[in-house]
């Protein structure tokens, strides 16, 4: 038995649900809310201009890729990487990298199941990586 879906109108699939949560969350950011800093006022999903000095700080996300598993009867299992980058300026641009990363865990770590999208959050690879370009 199929679910009616109007002509034209698709729903939004799990995968794009998890991905506005997302973006919802790191809007949250900013210093009235507990956080550091105000990075949660200028997100971007997979940014692809250079980012102006007055965007600063900022955070950028991309859903790299998805990899489902099989688990038996056509249940899957997906697990999706995310890599989140915060961008920021200035002087003490070290502190405010290290403030940036906090900000981001502290907000991923609200909820580990996105409102129910996901069965868990977990850090993969790089953990954390500060670099500076001039």
């Amino acid at each position: 038995m199929g679910v009616p879906v109007r002509a034209g109108i698709m729903a939004d699939t799990i995968r794009q649900k998890l991905i506005d949560a997302v973006d919802t969350r790191l809007k949250t950011i900013i210093i009235a809310n507990g956080y550091e800093t105000n990075a949660g006022t200028t997100v971007y999903h997979w940014l692809e201009n250079p980012i102006e000095q007055n965007k600063l700080p900022c955070i950028e996300y991309r859903d790299v890729n998805d990899f489902p598993e099989d688990l038996s009867f056509g249940l899957y299992l997906h697990t999706i990487n995310l890599i989140i980058r915060a961008f920021a300026v200035g002087a003490d641009v070290d502190k405010t990298a290290r403030k940036l990363i906090a900000d981001i865990v502290k907000c991923i770590g609200t909820d580990l199941t996105w409102g129910g999208l996901a069965e868990d959050t977990r850090q993969i690879g790089v953990a954390d990586e500060i670099n500076m370009e001039h």
